[in-house]
C-alpha cells in the first residue's frame, strides 16, 4: 500500500519543479485533494495555521503566492513514512513581488493518503524536524 499512496502524492504534485505562482497551477494542484484536505502550514511560518477544505486552502495558496514574482517547488526526494503516510523534500526559491528578493531553501510536507486521496498535508521548514514526524530519522 506504501508504494501506491507514493504514486497517488507523484499524481498530486504533477511535476518535479512547480511554479505555484503560475495561475492555473494553485487550482489545479488544490483540485487533486480530498474535498475536506487539511493543510497545516509549519508553526514557525507567519502564516502558520491549520486551513480546512479546498476552498479555504486553495484561497490560503492564492493569498500567500500574491507577493511572489516567482515561487518554484522543486521535488529533491519522496519517501515512504508508515502507515499512510509519503514525506516529500522540496527545494524552494524564488524572488519577492515587490523587493525582487531572492530566496532559496529546503522544506518538506508529510502527505497523508487513505483510499487514493490526499486529506492531510503537514508543512515543515526544517527537513529535519520532517524526517523526525514521519518516522525516518536516523
Amino acid at each position: 500500500m506504501s508504494q501506491e499512496n507514493v504514486e497517488v502524492v507523484r499524481r498530486v504534485i504533477d511535476g518535479r519543479r512547480i511554479d505555484v505562482t503560475e495561475p492555473e497551477v494553485p487550482e489545479a494542484f488544490v483540485g487533486r485533494l480530498d474535498p475536506e484536505i487539511e493543510f497545516e502550514e509549519d508553526p514557525s511560518f507567519p502564516e502558520a495555521g491549520l486551513y480546512h477544505g479546498r476552498s479555504e486552502v486553495l484561497r490560503y495558496f492564492k493569498n500567500f503566492t500574491a507577493s511572489f514574482e516567482q515561487f518554484v517547488f522543486e521535488v529533491e526526494d519522496m519517501k515512504v513514512a508508515g502507515g499512510d503516510g509519503v514525506l516529500v523534500c522540496f527545494r524552494q526559491s524564488g524572488r519577492g513581488e515587490g523587493s525582487g528578493a531572492e530566496f532559496d531553501f529546503q522544506s518538506a510536507w508529510l502527505f497523508t493518503v487513505r483510499d487514493d486521496r490526499v486529506l492531510r498535508i503537514r508543512s515543515y521548514l526544517d527537513q529535519t524536524e520532517a524526517l523526525e514526524a514521519a518516522g525516518l530519522s536516523e
